[in-house]
Protein backbone atom coordinates (compact mmCIF):
# COMPACT_ATOMS: atom_id res chain seq x y z
CA UNK A 1 0.00 0.00 0.00
CA UNK A 2 1.62 3.26 -1.04
CA UNK A 3 1.22 5.80 1.73
CA UNK A 4 1.90 9.44 2.30
CA UNK A 5 5.21 10.29 4.00
CA UNK A 6 5.12 10.01 7.78
CA UNK A 7 2.86 6.96 7.99
CA UNK A 8 5.29 4.93 10.06
CA UNK A 9 5.10 2.72 13.14
CA UNK A 10 4.85 4.76 16.31
CA UNK A 11 2.34 7.25 14.87
CA UNK A 12 -0.35 7.78 17.51
CA UNK A 13 -3.74 9.37 18.03
CA UNK A 14 -6.10 9.77 20.98
CA UNK A 15 -9.78 10.21 21.69
CA UNK A 16 -11.03 11.53 25.02
CA UNK A 17 -14.54 11.14 26.40
CA UNK A 18 -16.45 11.53 29.63
CA UNK A 19 -18.56 8.48 30.41
CA UNK A 20 -22.23 9.40 30.29
CA UNK A 21 -25.45 7.46 30.89
CA UNK A 22 -25.63 6.44 27.21
CA UNK A 23 -22.28 4.64 27.52
CA UNK A 24 -23.39 2.32 30.33
CA UNK A 25 -23.58 -1.45 29.91
CA UNK A 26 -27.22 -1.89 28.91
CA UNK A 27 -29.24 -4.55 27.14
CA UNK A 28 -32.91 -4.73 26.19
CA UNK A 29 -33.47 -1.21 27.50
CA UNK A 30 -32.12 -1.77 30.99
CA UNK A 31 -28.79 -0.86 32.54
CA UNK A 32 -26.89 -3.97 33.58
CA UNK A 33 -24.00 -2.12 35.24
CA UNK A 34 -23.68 1.64 35.83
CA UNK A 35 -20.24 1.45 34.20
CA UNK A 36 -18.52 2.21 30.89
CA UNK A 37 -19.64 -0.51 28.50
CA UNK A 38 -17.27 -2.62 26.45
CA UNK A 39 -19.07 -1.57 23.25
CA UNK A 40 -18.46 2.11 24.10
CA UNK A 41 -14.84 1.29 24.85
CA UNK A 42 -14.43 -0.42 21.47
CA UNK A 43 -16.08 2.56 19.74
CA UNK A 44 -13.55 4.97 21.25
CA UNK A 45 -10.59 2.69 20.48
CA UNK A 46 -11.72 2.35 16.85
CA UNK A 47 -12.17 6.12 16.66
CA UNK A 48 -8.57 6.62 17.85
CA UNK A 49 -7.31 4.09 15.28
CA UNK A 50 -9.25 5.89 12.54
CA UNK A 51 -7.51 9.12 13.56
CA UNK A 52 -4.16 7.39 13.01
CA UNK A 53 -5.08 6.36 9.46
CA UNK A 54 -7.35 9.09 8.11
CA UNK A 55 -4.78 11.86 7.52
CA UNK A 56 -2.76 9.44 5.38
CA UNK A 57 -5.54 8.19 3.11
CA UNK A 58 -5.34 9.30 -0.49
CA UNK A 59 -8.54 10.76 -2.03
CA UNK A 60 -9.20 7.47 -3.86
CA UNK A 61 -8.83 5.32 -0.71
CA UNK A 62 -11.10 4.37 2.17
CA UNK A 63 -10.29 2.71 5.48
CA UNK A 64 -12.64 0.01 6.69
CA UNK A 65 -12.70 -1.71 10.06
CA UNK A 66 -11.55 -5.31 9.78
CA UNK A 67 -10.77 -6.68 13.25
CA UNK A 68 -10.80 -5.70 16.90
CA UNK A 69 -9.35 -7.62 19.82
CA UNK A 70 -9.72 -5.91 23.17
CA UNK A 71 -9.36 -6.95 26.78
CA UNK A 72 -11.49 -4.78 29.08
CA UNK A 73 -9.30 -4.76 32.20
CA UNK A 74 -10.99 -2.45 34.69
CA UNK A 75 -14.32 -0.70 35.28
CA UNK A 76 -14.96 3.00 34.83
CA UNK A 77 -18.02 4.74 36.34
CA UNK A 78 -20.30 7.30 34.77
CA UNK A 79 -18.78 10.76 35.03
CA UNK A 80 -15.18 9.56 34.75
CA UNK A 81 -12.88 10.55 31.91
CA UNK A 82 -11.53 8.02 29.43
CA UNK A 83 -8.60 8.40 27.05
CA UNK A 84 -8.38 5.93 24.13
CA UNK A 85 -4.97 5.68 22.45
CA UNK A 86 -4.03 4.03 19.15
CA UNK A 87 -0.44 3.54 18.01
CA UNK A 88 0.43 2.38 14.50
CA UNK A 89 2.18 -0.93 14.92
CA UNK A 90 2.51 -2.19 11.34
CA UNK A 91 1.28 -1.97 7.77
CA UNK A 92 0.95 -5.38 6.13
CA UNK A 93 -0.19 -5.02 2.54
CA UNK A 94 -3.44 -3.08 2.79
CA UNK A 95 -3.92 -3.88 6.50
CA UNK A 96 -3.18 -1.19 9.06
CA UNK A 97 -2.56 -2.60 12.52
CA UNK A 98 -2.76 -0.43 15.62
CA UNK A 99 -2.04 -1.28 19.24
CA UNK A 100 -4.87 0.22 21.29
CA UNK A 101 -5.13 1.06 24.98
CA UNK A 102 -7.54 3.02 27.14
CA UNK A 103 -7.10 4.74 30.48
CA UNK A 104 -9.28 6.40 33.05
CA UNK A 105 -7.77 8.86 35.53
CA UNK A 106 -6.58 6.02 37.75
CA UNK A 107 -5.39 3.15 35.56
CA UNK A 108 -5.21 1.35 32.25
CA UNK A 109 -8.67 -0.04 31.54
CA UNK A 110 -8.14 -1.80 28.20
CA UNK A 111 -5.57 -3.09 25.74
CA UNK A 112 -5.61 -4.84 22.40
CA UNK A 113 -5.31 -4.41 18.64
CA UNK A 114 -7.43 -2.88 15.91
CA UNK A 115 -7.01 -3.57 12.19
CA UNK A 116 -8.29 -1.49 9.30
CA UNK A 117 -8.14 -2.41 5.63
CA UNK A 118 -7.47 0.24 3.00
CA UNK A 119 -9.61 -0.20 -0.11
CA UNK A 120 -10.12 1.64 -3.36
CA UNK A 121 -12.98 4.05 -2.53
CA UNK A 122 -15.04 3.72 -5.73
CA UNK A 123 -14.89 -0.08 -5.73
CA UNK A 124 -15.94 -0.11 -2.08
CA UNK A 125 -18.89 2.23 -2.79
CA UNK A 126 -19.98 0.01 -5.69
CA UNK A 127 -19.88 -2.99 -3.35
CA UNK A 128 -22.06 -1.17 -0.82
CA UNK A 129 -24.58 -0.18 -3.52
CA UNK A 130 -24.75 -3.75 -4.82
CA UNK A 131 -25.35 -5.03 -1.29
CA UNK A 132 -28.10 -2.47 -0.71
CA UNK A 133 -29.79 -3.52 -3.97
CA UNK A 134 -29.60 -7.20 -3.03
CA UNK A 135 -31.12 -6.49 0.38
CA UNK A 136 -33.87 -4.33 -1.15
CA UNK A 137 -34.80 -7.18 -3.52
CA UNK A 138 -34.89 -9.59 -0.59
CA UNK A 139 -37.24 -7.28 1.35
CA UNK A 140 -39.59 -6.76 -1.60
CA UNK A 141 -42.89 -8.63 -1.34
CA UNK A 142 -43.31 -11.48 -3.79
CA UNK A 143 -45.68 -10.75 -6.74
Amino acid sequence: MPVKPGFVPGLRAEVEATVDAGMQAAFDGRVIHPLYSTWSLVHHLEHAARRVLEPYLEPHEEGVGYAVEVRHLAPTPVGARVRAVAVLEAVEGNRVICRVEAYNDLEKIAEGRQVQVVLERDAFRRRIEALQQRLARQDSPAP
